[in-house]
């Protein structure tokens, strides 16, 4: 089912769907301290093997393969360390994940590396000032932002995107504009290309440099069917990385109906999770007019709302101008798993987010104890 959007969430405070977390409870002060060092060392060879090629930039010679080489074996040399250490999170080196060890990772740093060199030195041969200054500036910028990363994996916290990350390309696109002024240049409006190719190679180095091993690491590994890197139930990963499958089986359709413990309600917001193995809410969000209720959709039996299905859980915000005067809020029409035995209520579990009442000037007021229960029916 699609995710749909409406402001009158805002008023809600639907505000209530749950933010993502940072899963930590495998991690140890000595697999972060791996993966911060591992991280700071690829900005490090990033930003030193693009120094050699500026300076050639500058000259319009040929890049000095003995100070790529010189860059290159002190990266490993310090990439060895680090292991030596001991302490490592070891998901990354386990297939089919083929990307833990810093030959592949120097395969990935390498092809950033040639395209780079390949958009910012077009005339390797002809000298030209304004190319080495770009050349250096990205160099700066790649470690810089792994120097974020880094930062924010020492401390098992997301990466600080204001005052980090795009503090660094600020100052990399700030390079390019005054050496653009100067001239000349061979090329011209690459930063945004430059930025992006910084990020994407940061973002897949740091992907496949786990701060811990198992669920949650944002490695797919073993047992799991998915891992976002975070402990979040309701978003498209659970915290248990796992989401059964289900084949839908034609013409079923499995009745269930949201209950609140409180009648008079005009918003709440609805935590549903459903087991993705015997039920699926197949099809596109539609909402249909009471009594009518085919598979894959919801009737709201009061009010408007929206559905976020998940394929394993939902969240569902429902709303109305006048309190809903009723206990039965919405009817779901599921669709029974092909070979699954039939669900119980007691496959799903319903959390109530937030709940509110009119409040008889156009907004709501906040009413805390609510709950929430479902009733099965074929």
């Amino acid at each position: 089912m699609t995710k749909l959007t409406r402001n009158a969430i805002l008023a809600l405070g639907a505000a209530l769907l749950l933010a993502a977390g940072t899963a930590n409870a495998q991690a140890t002060k000595e697999s972060l301290k791996c993966a911060s060092s591992k991280l700071k060392l690829y900005g490090k060879d990033l930003a030193s093997q693009l120094k050699c090629i500026a300076k050639a930039a500058g000259s319009g010679v040929t890049v000095d393969a003995e100070c790529i080489s010189k860059v290159v074996t002190k990266t490993g040399e310090s990439f060895a360390k680090i292991e030596a250490k001991g302490g490592c999170a070891t998901d990354a080196s386990t297939p089919p994940v083929d990307d833990g060890t810093l030959p592949n990772t120097r395969i990935r740093l390498d092809d950033y590396l040639v395209a780079t060199a390949g958009a910012l030195v077009p005339n390797p041969m002809v000298a030209n000032k304004c190319q080495s200054k770009k050349v250096n500036a990205v160099g700066k910028l790649a470690s810089a932002l792994f120097n974020c990363e880094a930062k924010a994996a020492g401390k098992n916290i997301a990466v600080d995107q204001v005052k980090c990350v795009q503090k660094s390309i600020d100052k990399m696109k700030s390079t390019f504009a005054k050496e653009e002024a100067k001239g000349p240049c061979d090329t011209t409006a690459e930063a945004d290309d430059q930025v992006f190719a910084a990020q994407e190679v940061t973002r897949n180095q740091t992907r496949f440099t786990p701060r811990f091993n198992g669920c949650g690491n944002a490695l797919i590994l073993g047992s799991e069917t998915c891992d976002d890197g975070n402990d979040e139930d309701f978003d498209f990963c659970p915290a248990d990385c796992s989401v059964e499958f289900c084949s839908p089986l034609t013409g079923s359709t499995r009745t269930v109906v949201l209950v609140t413990s409180v009648p008079d309600l005009s918003a709440v917001t609805v935590n549903l999770d459903y087991p993705e193995g015997k039920v699926s809410l197949p099809g596109s969000g539609g909402i249909q007019p009471p009594g009518t209720v085919p598979p894959g959709t919801v009737n709201f039996l009061f009010g408007g709302g929206e559905i976020n299905d998940l394929d394993h859980a939902l969240t569902h915000v429902q709303f109305d101008a006048f309190d809903f005067g009723g206990q039965n809020i919405a009817t779901y029409a599921f669709q029974d798993c092909t070979g699954a035995t039939a669900p119980g209520a007691g496959d799903f579990t319903c959390t109530v987010v937030d709940a509110g009442q009119e409040d008889g000037v156009g907004g709501f007021r906040s009413v805390s104890g609510v709950t929430c229960s479902v009733t099965v029916a074929p």
